[in-house]
């Protein structure tokens, strides 16, 4: 019998882990979009104007960020804004999701009698995949509750959503699952595409059950994407989707980067490496399923059924690769930016499914040699050392983040003591540079923000 104290112990470890980072590492100073969140505040704390829906769903970037907004303005609301506070809702959301997971890994792998050595390697691998530090920025930027928040709602729609007996709570769950997800994060609308194919795979539904759902599964999705796009502008600054046609080669290389930064998110070459070798060992899984399909005599699809969990969220993770890289290639950052640690907790959902490709080889379910089997523990031990390394890293530049952020509040609150002095300081543009770099906006507009902290007291204002 496996121990339900080792199933218990070891995600708790690495939770304690990220707690104790946030405890340690999180600074209660505004960071780069949160800054766009102070003229809300102002609104919040002044009383003299009303928020209203349109503020909540307005546009950011590509997001309409109602769900986050709310949570945002709620913490702020009984902290002053101590984003300290949204930290702890980014490790509580983050407990979600593995916990979930895990349970999910738990019922369709783990056995009682089964090898203590697998059910500690899946226990350990999911561990360290959906805890990771390599997440760093999600993990210690309060903005990020919108990821977070999006993967959660995704993870448990498609988990209402590709149930054995299917029922119209599950379906209403599943829409409201979506409804968070894409009102929370702009990649969230493939959701509600991946829905019309778990509805039409869903096994033990009757041919008109899957036409009622489809049906209202359509409305709902036209509804979401006409409310999300009334009046939705293109951010200036994101390049052209159609650069993409243009540079296949770079668009190709986004996403392969997109896709491995859980494995070397510190890294894009690596990373772009990783994702290679995670798509291989995806495609290997797939079709492995597909020649266990032809094997057997049972009806069509039968072996890909009880995976379809898995591999929709894959495909979430893929879309959200290939939609990112529409609207990225270009960017001066390049492969840089398809690495960027943000994206680790989308791609979690992509690297749970190889994970389940590796767990079924080792569970026999392929027809593999010995041999065979000993390359791939090989190489799913080189992927776990890959990820602990990034951990590593992570808590590197976590530790970097705080004592930037520790630096731009110093110069923050000199800028704020010339102003009320009104000691007009010509800076250098090094100066000016280091001051709007963790803000993203001119020196002047950053100047009246402040004030709006100072007035109400809030973040690092308040003591």
């Amino acid at each position: 019998m496996y121990s339900k104290k080792l199933f218990f112990i070891i995600p708790v470890l690495f939770l304690l882990f990220n707690a104790i980072i946030v405890w340690i590492l999180g600074v209660n100073i505004p960071f780069f979009d949160q800054w766009a969140f102070i003229p809300l505040l102002g609104k919040l704390f002044s009383g003299v104007e009303n928020i209203v829906f349109a503020d909540l769903i307005a546009q950011h970037n590509e997001h309409r960020l109602l769900f986050p907004r709310i949570i945002f303005l709620t913490l702020a609301y009984f902290t002053h804004w101590n984003i300290k506070a949204e930290l702890w809702v980014n490790i509580f959301l983050m407990a979600c999701i593995a916990f979930f997971m895990l349970q999910k890994i738990k019922k369709d792998f783990l056995e009682e009698d089964g090898n203590q050595n697998f059910n500690f390697f899946v226990i350990f691998s999911i561990s360290l995949l959906f805890f990771s530090f390599g997440q760093n920025e999600n993990i210690v930027w309060g903005w990020q509750i919108q990821i977070f928040l999006n993967i959660l709602f995704v993870v448990l729609g498609i988990h209402f959503l590709t149930q054995p007996q299917s029922n119209m709570w599950h379906f209403s769950w599943a829409i409201l699952c979506g409804l968070v997800a894409v009102f929370s994060f702009a990649n969230g609308l493939l959701y509600f595409l991946i829905g019309f194919l778990a509805i039409f795979l869903q096994k033990k539904s009757s041919f008109s059950q899957k036409i009622t759902y489809l049906s209202v599964w359509l409305l709902v999705t036209i509804f979401v994407f006409l409310v999300y796009f009334q009046g939705y502008q293109r951010p200036l600054h994101h390049p052209t989707p159609m650069l993409s046609i243009q540079y296949v080669v770079s668009y190709m290389a986004y996403i392969f980067t997109f896709l491995g930064c859980p494995i070397f998110e510190s890294d894009a070459i690596a990373s772009m490496i990783s994702g290679m070798v995670g798509v291989g060992i995806y495609i290997f899984g797939i079709v492995q399923l597909f020649f266990l399909e032809k094997r057997n005599t049972k009806p069509f699809l039968s072996e890909f059924t009880p995976y379809y969990f898995y591999i929709f969220l894959s495909f979430y993770a893929i879309g959200s690769a290939l939609i990112s890289g529409l609207g990225r290639v270009g960017n001066e950052m390049g492969l840089a930016q398809a690495s960027a640690s943000r994206y680790v907790t989308i791609c979690n959902l992509f690297w749970v499914c190889n994970f389940v490709f590796i767990f079924l080889t080792l569970k026999n379910n392929f027809n593999l040699k010995i041999m065979y089997k000993k390359i791939v523990i090989f190489f799913a031990g080189l992927l776990l050392l890959a990820i602990f390394a990034s951990h590593i890293v992570g808590i590197l530049a976590m530790y970097e983040h705080k004592i930037y952020m520790e630096n731009c509040q110093k110069m923050w609150l000199n800028l704020q003591k010339e102003t009320e002095n009104n000691n007009q300081k010509n800076y250098t543009k090094t100066e000016e540079k280091a001051i709007c770099d963790c803000v993203g906006e001119k020196l002047e507009i950053i100047k009246i923000k402040t004030q709006i902290l100072k007035k109400h007291k809030l973040s690092f204002f308040f003591q």
